[in-house]
Order: structure tokens, then sequence, then C-alpha cells
């Protein structure tokens, strides 16, 4: 029925802005990013599945490379499918506290680094949650910035995507839907030395489940 994407823009001069909708419908009156400065620049965005073959249209106000990722679905409900819980935003990492599991010290480029994010106070379930909905934000060491963050599923092979960009030195964030990994804890890989910090606002686990209920 709609998609979880990462839509990413390389400009080859300015943008003013991307919008991506449901092929089949018309353009809505709106902008899902925009880089009037020529950055790369990516944004999270839910977009429904359109027609034919549950296409998606994208239209660009000056000439770019567009990539888009997919980090997850939804389809009509069915014993298979998982529902939405949603939680108030609650911290889950920041790097610039003191050295610990979900603290410090800062992510090294070039290395993976888990989370176990099961570990903090954010109500989220002992388990049963197959999936976070998170927000990341980037704070750079270094004048370089981030070229690229990865986020994925502990334990899991890293992908060859990129979660959030940060070619300029500037604190950026963005959204993913991530899978929980092992021991419920996510990956992080990133380009550069950088600060991280991580919010939860909801997770993902079967209807009605033990785990859910239990928080709230």
């Amino acid at each position: 029925m709609a998609y979880s994407l990462n839509v990413t823009v390389i400009p080859q001069t300015t943008l003013g802005y991307l919008t991506i909708w449901p092929t089949g419908e018309g353009q809505p009156s709106v902008s899902t990013l925009n880089s009037l400065d020529g950055r790369i620049k990516a944004n999270a965005v839910i977009i429904p599945a359109g027609s034919p073959n549950g296409s998606v249209s994208v239209f660009v106000t000056n000439t770019t490379n567009v990539v888009l990722n997919i980090n997850g679905y939804f389809a009509p409900s069915n014993g298979s499918t998982l529902a939405f819980y949603p939680l108030t935003p609650c911290r889950v990492v920041d790097t610039r506290n003191p050295n610990g599991p979900l603290g410090g010290p800062y992510l090294s480029g070039g290395h993976e680094r888990d989370f176990p994010v099961l570990e903090s106070n954010c109500q989220l379930p002992p388990s049963g949650a197959a999936a976070y909905s998170l927000n990341f934000t980037v704070v750079p060491k270094t004048s370089a910035g981030v070229a690229y963050l990865t986020v994925w599923a502990q334990g899991q092979p890293k992908p060859l995507v990129s979660t959030l960009n940060d070619l300029t030195n500037t604190v950026v964030a963005n959204a993913a839907l991530v899978p929980a990994g092992t021991s419920g804890g996510v990956a992080t890989y990133v380009s550069n030395d950088t600060d991280l910090v991580i919010d939860v606002n909801g997770y993902f686990a079967p209807p009605g489940s033990e785990a859910c209920r239990s928080t709230r």
C-alpha cells in the first residue's frame, strides 16, 4: 500500500525542490526536500504505491541525480503483518554523553558501532519489536563533515546505502525505519568521525502481542 523510502539528491548545480508522489495521481504542490546550495541531501518519506505496478513518480526543478533507498513497506492488515506502536519521542543514544553502551565515545570513521537499543529507558518492549522508527542526528567532529551514515539491523551485513549525508560540517538529521537485529540492536557506520544522537518515536510488532501491551 505504501513505501518507506529515503530520497537522496546529488544536484549538478542547485535544486529548488524535489517532489515524489504515487504514479497515476496528480503532482502535489509540496516539496519532499530542497537543496538551494547544491549540497547532497537526503530525506525520509512515506509514499503510497501508485499505478501501474506500485510505482512512484519524481519531479525536480533542476537537473540532479536521485537515489531511492527502501527500508520498509506497508501492506493490508493480515495475520503476518506488523502493527505500529507510537511512543513519545525518546532519546536512545547520545555519544556526547559519558562512555557507555548508549553513550560515548563518538563514532570513528570507517568503523561499525552497534547500539543495544533495548537497554534504553524508552519503554520499548523487552522482546517482540521487529523494527524501530528512529531519527538519526550527526554532529561532525571534523571540518570534513560526514560523507554518509548507514544504519541497519545489528548482526546483518552492512548495506550499500546511506541514511544521511553531511558534506558541509553542519548538524544534520534524518528519519529511518530500522529492523531490530541481534538482541534488538541496531548497527551504524560513518565515513568520518562524528557524534551521533538516536531518538525513537515508535516500533513495529505483531498486533496485540504481550510485548506490546506491556508498554502501553
